[in-house]
């Protein structure tokens, strides 16, 4: 199958740096002591949206893959126990992915006398079609609590259910085009088979015709091509499906959804469209892999590989981690800080926002713990902007970020909106061009959690509202009901009255009759 590339607006040419943590093996974290297994949707939404969800109580003791709960709201995926313990109770940490955002967690003693959990193999079953039909594929995505591992979470089985109809194109995203992030590099290295069968599994309930596995490869040169590794599963593919494994030249922020679809479809999304509109699904890998373990060996997802890795800790690697980890032992796992001023940052130097708490534990979407030893763009290290234009070009969806910083700052977030706010892909190019240094992507981020709250709030008022309308009508219906069950009583009654009348006077009526003839 022959692909053409198609080149997108803005972006830049960054040197990567995934040498750093692909020089040391795959590592597995030992059993932790503690779990906090998060109970967030992909929004954070929180337990008190679905409290009935929970399904298990202080004291219990719970057996790795277990299940925790039952949401019923489509925004969340279920949550299971990564490894054997007792739950301590429902407590609160701070949300890795939204700073200074607490979130409700499992709390799990970890059985530390249990077998140390081991990274899985590659599979070596071969894809069979029919196996699971649609709809048993999305309760078992869900029973899985499988969710999208790029950093969204954004549970698979819902999207799996909003894709159902014309999708022609799947693509696989291994572009992991941050420059330190090497998470997927490590997973593709190890397990090619299990993210080509994911992707099939996914290509037959969507009735998908075309695979395209999409990467980057910039350790070709020092660890081998990334695509040889999937060449001999590609031939493996179903009739009537065509897959392929394509190289794009390095280009930031090439990974993000809609850029992809410009490169490899050489289709422009309209804004607030998704790729779904345009007849084309996009998968990460590492959700692709867990689709496979779910269906051929019934795993929910419970563990990830995480980059722990800069240049302010002393052994950067990737880490296979259960979900519910404290970063604060991954980075203990990494050789720990190499002196006392390192910033950490959850994801990329670009994207990523600052690690607020080290006791935030890792979520299904956590992708990099990166250790910086230069200080991070702040506002007390800004200066003013000087209106220079730089971010202008760079930006690839085409925004004006000066003018979008300016409105945020404000507080002036409607007007944000409107200029194209909420297409920021916050992919941070506009920070790392900024003579300013200002902290544009922070600002953006605010701004877009202040409308998100705002929105979260109307949501919440309107739903009282919806709840205490239906109370009244309930009350009227019921009102309604007992009036009318007072009316037919009376009519009843005077029904039984009327007749007695009726009785009475056909009795007198026979006694004078008696009575004239006597």
């Amino acid at each position: 199958m022959s692909v053409s590339v198609h080149q997108f607006d803005g972006g830049l040419h960054l040197d990567h740096h995934k040498a750093m943590a692909m020089a040391n093996p795959l590592d597995v974290l030992p059993h932790p002591q503690k779990l906090f297994v998060p109970l967030v949707g992909y929004r954070h939404q929180t337990l008190e949206e679905d409290p009935s969800a929970l399904l298990v109580k202080p004291g219990d003791f719970v057996v790795a893959k277990q299940r925790l709960t039952q949401f019923r709201n489509t925004g969340f995926a279920q949550v299971h126990a990564p490894l054997a313990g007792q739950v301590v109770g429902i407590t609160t940490r701070s949300s890795i992915k939204y700073p200074n955002r607490p979130m409700a967690c499992v709390e799990i003693d970890v059985d530390t006398d249990q077998a140390l959990s081991q990274f899985p193999e590659d599979i070596q079953t071969e894809w069979r079609a029919g196996e699971h039909s649609v709809e048993e594929a999305i309760q078992l995505l869900d029973h899985m609590g499988i969710t999208g591992q790029g950093g969204a979470q954004f549970p698979t089985a819902q999207k799996l259910t909003s894709a159902m109809r014309g999708i022609e194109t799947l693509i696989i995203n291994g572009v992991e085009c941050e420059p330190y992030l090497a998470c997927d590099e490590a997973l593709m290295r190890r397990r090619p088979h299990a993210i080509v069968q994911g992707a099939l599994f996914l290509a037959h309930w969507l009735s998908a015709k075309k695979i395209l596995i999409a990467l980057e490869d910039p350790l070709a040169d020092s660890l081998g091509a990334t695509a040889e590794l999937f060449a001999p599963f590609l031939a493996a593919s179903p009739s009537g499906v065509e897959i392929d494994c394509v190289t794009l030249p390095q280009h930031y922020p090439q990974g993000a959804e809609s850029l992809l679809v410009k490169t490899l479809c050489g289709i422009e999304l309209p804004k607030g469209h998704h790729p779904m509109d345009a007849g084309i699904m996009v998968c990460n890998v590492a959700t692709a892999a867990s689709i496979c373990d779910a269906c051929v060996s019934g795993q929910p997802l419970t563990h990830r590989i995480i980059t722990v890795t800069g240049p302010g800790v002393r052994s950067p690697r990737n880490i296979y981690a259960p979900i519910g980890t404290p970063a604060a032992e991954l980075i203990d796992r990494a050789g720990g800080f190499r002196d006392h001023d390192n910033t950490v940052l959850v994801g990329g130097p670009l994207s990523g926002h600052r690690l607020q708490d080290p006791h935030s534990p890792i979520e299904k979407g956590s992708l990099c713990l990166l250790v910086t030893d230069q200080p991070v763009s702040s506002d007390a290290s800004a200066m003013p902007c000087i209106n220079c234009g730089y971010c202008i070009p760079v930006c690839p969806s085409r925004l004006l970020p000066q003018k979008l910083y300016q409105l945020a700052s404000h507080d002036a977030h409607q007007k944000a909106a409107e200029l194209g706010l909420n297409d920021c892909i916050e992919c941070g190019l506009c920070v790392a061009v900024c003579p300013s240094q200002l902290p544009l992507l922070d600002w953006y981020r605010y701004s877009k959690n202040e409308m998100r709250q705002e929105r979260l709030e109307k949501e919440k008022a309107n739903q009282a509202k919806r709840r205490y309308e239906a109370r009244e009508h309930r009350i009227q219906a019921q009102q309604a009901a007992r009036e009318l069950k007072r009316k037919e009583r009376q009519e009843r009654l005077k029904a039984q009255h009327s007749a007695k009348s009726e009785l009475e006077a056909a009795i007198a009526r026979a006694k004078e009759k008696k009575g004239e003839s006597s």
